[in-house]
């Protein structure tokens, strides 16, 4: 309300990787508590929050049947998943069967980063919080797996969209691109080219709006591909404030704001 938000999305804030240890029952325990919990706050506040179901993702079996429970059942907008799970990228194989049904559903799939096993005990100086740039990192490996393995070429009919900004994807863009272009797989991971799968992904505005970081992204997305976002609770509006900053005109800040979101999930429309 005090953003002046009308509708947002719900989805399962980061979590330490592989669901802090838990077996595939048990994470499946979290996960159905999760859909059903976003389910009926959908229900009791109409039209004031949309879902995107959690999954597992440590394992496949699961995490099939939680997409459907959350797609069939809780009629969730779509599915959140975090950036990696015990030290496996989504670009892994392993993920396969798992995209291979969300793109046959066309649905969109939402990242959103944990601070990665692999890198949470690292200290780079006294009061720098891990998560300062790991989840940002994390975010970045996300999308090179899904590029690198193939998935963003086969799966075309997934609405991919990372948060953050896609990490460091907008800056190190040109580096992906000089790496794979000598790839002999090149025309199967993009058979356009890398910055055009790069182009056609979804990022919200997670922060990124200050100066530079915007001007990364845009330079690597289309407006129409930008939404905004929060992190709430780890961050509020406050985002708002600097996205009016950045001198977009009226039509591309309500499509930021609004209208991207929406055509991605056409029921908030």
């Amino acid at each position: 309300d005090n953003g002046g938000v009308q509708t947002a999305m719900l989805s399962l804030a980061s979590i330490r990787e592989g669901f802090w240890g838990l077996d595939p029952q048990k994470a499946t325990g979290i996960v159905r508590a999760c859909h059903d919990f976003g389910a009926k706050m959908v229900s009791d506040h109409k039209g004031r929050f949309g879902l995107l179901a959690p999954l597992n993702m440590i394992d496949i079996d699961s995490s099939l049947k939680e997409a459907e429970y959350g797609l069939d059942q809780v009629r969730a907008d779509g599915i959140g998943v975090q950036s990696s799970a015990n030290g496996r990228y989504p670009g892994d194989p392993y993920y396969n069967p798992l995209w291979e049904e969300l793109n046959r559903r066309k649905a969109v799939v939402f990242f959103h980063g944990p601070v990665p096993d692999c890198c949470g005990a690292l200290k780079v100086g006294p009061g720098v919080n891990p998560a300062v740039g790991e989840v940002t990192f994390d975010m970045t490996r996300a999308v090179m797996s899904l590029l690198a393995n193939g998935a963003l070429a086969r799966y075309r009919d997934i609405k991919w969209l990372f948060a953050y900004g896609g990490g460091a994807t907008p800056y190190i863009a040109g580096r992906m691109e000089a790496f794979f272009k000598d790839a002999k797989n090149l025309h199967d991971i993009a058979p356009n080219g890398v910055m055009a799968e790069l182009r056609r992904l979804h990022y919200d505005t997670v922060n990124v709006t200050a100066a530079p970081s915007f001007a990364a992204l845009t330079k690597l997305a289309p407006m129409t591909n930008i939404t905004y976002g929060t992190d709430f609770p780890y961050f509020a509006n406050d985002q708002l404030d600097t996205l009016d900053q950045r001198g977009l005109s009226a039509k591309d800040l309500a499509a930021i704001h609004a209208g991207n979101a929406k055509r991605l999930t056409p029921r908030l429309a």
